[in-house]
Formats: structure tokens, C-alpha cells, sequence
């Protein structure tokens, strides 16, 4: 159906909010992430539930493009065009728009205890980047 298969699925944990706090933190906080063997030369979908600010996935973009990629594309089920702090972009798909805070099933199940299975139980991350001040950065 979308071309490709199971095995060539890529996942990466990029987060800035606080766990049930509903704030970001002022950083991203990388979990694993692809190398440039995974990413070069490649067309890219970045599937993610929503671009907020956008900019943990302008980080990925930028992460992705230093690897190498070919092509990147970003689906997301929610677009808040009023929080986005990357000017001039926004995602290629997204299903609908809105500024309005979203509890999504799996972060209320984290809340109450409970870890889901799609969720990454990485204890620790593996790097933290600062986001203050964020760069002017453009996604193309």
C-alpha cells in the first residue's frame, strides 16, 4: 500500500514536554535516533501526532538532511498554526487544525501509570539539546 516494508521502519523519541505537566521543558531530549547508514539517500516519512511549535521536528529535518536524506515528507494528525515558531513551514499532510491542547490516549495512559505499548520505556536519554533561543531555521 505505501511501498515500503515493515523492516525498513525507522524509529526515532525526540521529546520537549514534561510528562503530564502539559509545559515544554526548554530542550529536546533524544532517545535513539537513525544513523547516516539508516538515513542516506533515502526518502523519508516523519509521521508524528502533532507539530506544535514545530520545532522538535525541525530538528529532526535538520538531523535527517545532515545524514543525508534523499526526500522528507511530515504527516502529523494534529497542525497548531498559531504555536508554530517555524516561519513560513508547516507539515505536508495533516489530517486537522487546531491551537487547542490535546490529550492523546497514550500520553493519559503514561499519566495514570500505565505504558503503552508503542511507547519507547528508554529510561534515560541519550543526548539533550538545548532549544533556548531557538534557531531561525527554515525546513527545506
Amino acid at each position: 500500500m505505501l511501498g515500503f516494508n515493515n523492516d525498513q521502519l525507522i524509529h526515532t523519541c525526540v521529546q520537549t514536554y514534561v510528562q503530564g505537566a502539559g509545559k515544554q521543558t526548554g530542550s529536546l531530549i533524544l532517545g535513539p535516533m537513525p544513523t547516516e547508514a539508516d538515513i542516506k539517500g533515502q526518502d523519508i516519512l516523519i509521521v508524528d501526532e502533532v507539530w506544535d511549535t514545530g520545532m522538535t521536528l525541525d530538528f529532526v529535518v535538520r538531523y535527517l538532511k545532515d545524514r543525508g536524506s534523499k526526500t522528507i515528507t511530515i504527516a502529523v494528525l494534529h497542525y497548531k498554526p498559531g504555536k508554530s515558531r517555524i516561519k513560513n513551514k508547516k507539515p505536508d499532510i495533516y489530517v486537522k487544525m487546531t491551537d487547542a491542547w490535546i490529550d492523546y490516549a497514550w500520553e493519559t495512559a503514561r499519566i495514570k501509570g500505565k505504558q503503552p505499548i508503542s511507547v519507547s520505556r528508554q529510561t534515560k536519554p541519550s543526548r539533550i539539546f538545548k532549544l533556548d533561543p531557538p534557531p531561525p531555521v527554515d525546513i527545506d
